[in-house]
């Protein structure tokens, strides 16, 4: 009887479209598994995969202060899908000091992320026409919103902010 019970419910859960994804993982691991994917598919020019994370009123504000949306980003992306691949090495990338919090639909995912930007022969980013100079580490906070739409979690908000290191010179900032 206890078999017959439990092969019925395993059918019932079967045909509803088998466990909801959090109950298979915790939120953080989704968001880190999300996080990984999107930085590598931004690297590679991965633009199916971006295009999957990214929701499509996507806002980011850059550590310089530029908003962007989704069309920006995948704008970038493509751009790097276009470069030559043999003669980059792309930057090195590490996270510290993570933090989640979970709010039912919603997740903040925040972090220090350390960039390591070796020599780079090509351009990356449409438009800007300089490259950053070679062997600079960038030190940014980063806070990103995650929100679980139609039972997947995508990335709705993103804003970073450099780390300044006392005693660094500092940019100007203009009068407007």
């Amino acid at each position: 009887m206890k078999i017959l019970i439990a092969s019925v419910f395993a059918c019932l859960i079967c045909a509803a479209g088998g466990f909801p994804q959090d109950e298979e993982q915790t939120v953080e691991q989704t968001v880190k598994t999300l996080e990984r994917d999107l930085s590598v598919a931004i690297l590679k020019g991965d633009a199916a995969t971006v295009d999957r994370i990214l929701a499509d009123d996507y806002i980011e504000v850059t550590a310089q202060g530029v908003l962007q949306n989704k069309a920006d980003i995948m704008a970038i992306v493509r751009a790097r899908a276009a470069a030559p691949k043999a003669i980059s090495m792309g930057p090195e990338i590490s996270v510290q000091e993570t933090r989640l919090k979970a709010y039912g639909d919603v997740a903040i995912w925040s972090g220090l992320r350390i960039t390591k930007y070796p020599h780079m022969d090509y351009q990356v980013t449409p438009g800007s026409g300089q490259l950053p100079p070679p062997d600079i580490t960038d030190r940014e906070r980063f806070m990103k919103v995650y929100a679980r739409r139609a039972g997947r979690w995508q990335l709705i908000v993103s804003q970073t902010t450099n780390v300044i290191t006392p005693g660094t010179p500092q940019k100007q900032s203009q009068k407007i």
